[in-house]
């Protein structure tokens, strides 16, 4: 069984407060993942990083497992459990998207401190190609997108460089590895090789009923 929070703060020279430890594992219980170079993180990363055996086992309790990366000084907590907060078709499609292109951006050595910068048209015809759907057109609507991939600690909007004509930037965060694995880039070939089935099927269906 995990140790009491009062009894970890009291052993440790710096965090040597209860709410340190209960407020790092609210944290990461609700944001899924923090990241040293977010200042609003970067405590309970400490914490954590400090204390790794007591944090797992906490998490345990809630079919949690702590995964820590000191390459790009993150921690994660992944669902053992396959069912999550439901998404919607969009929102799911866009996370095998990015997920995707981050590979790739990891397959040409693009990455720039284990982060992939994506511009909004990329987005756009990357998400058209990989599920011949469409993002929505306006600037607003897919920052609103990607702020729901921020709380994963997938992806966030960052502002753009002086000069640029679009209002923002996506950012693919590191931990997105940790977060969907290759399998699930796997099934959004599938979900593309379905749908174009199925739209070849309403194309024969439409000549049927047109022949005399």
């Amino acid at each position: 069984m995990p140790r009491t929070w009062e009894k970890i703060a009291s052993e440790d020279p710096i965090y040597n407060a209860e709410d340190y430890f209960a407020d790092a594992l609210y944290q990461i219980v609700t944001e899924q993942v923090l990241y040293q170079s977010d200042l609003r993180q970067r405590t309970s990363y400490e914490v954590i990083r400090r204390h790794i055996r007591d944090f797992r086992e906490a998490l345990a309790l809630s079919k949690l497992e702590l995964v820590i990366n000191d390459d790009y000084r993150y921690c994660a907590a992944i669902p053992r459990d396959t069912r999550k907060q439901p998404l919607s078709l969009q929102e799911t499609l866009l996370i095998l998207v990015l997920r995707k292109m981050y590979h790739e951006r990891i397959s040409r050595g693009e990455l720039e401190q284990g982060q992939a910068v994506i511009e909004i048209e990329e987005l756009k015809t990357a998400f058209r190609e990989l599920t011949h759907r469409e993002l929505p057109s306006g600037a607003g609507e897919i920052k609103e997108l990607v702020a729901k991939m921020k709380r994963f600690g997938m992806a966030k909007a960052v502002p753009v460089q002086e000069g640029s004509l679009q209002p923002f930037d996506i950012t693919v965060l590191p931990a997105i590895v940790d977060l969907v694995n290759e399998a699930a880039i796997n099934r959004l070939g599938a979900f593309v090789g379905a749908q174009l089935e199925i739209e070849e099927s309403d194309d024969d269906t439409e000549l049927d009923d047109e022949t005399p």
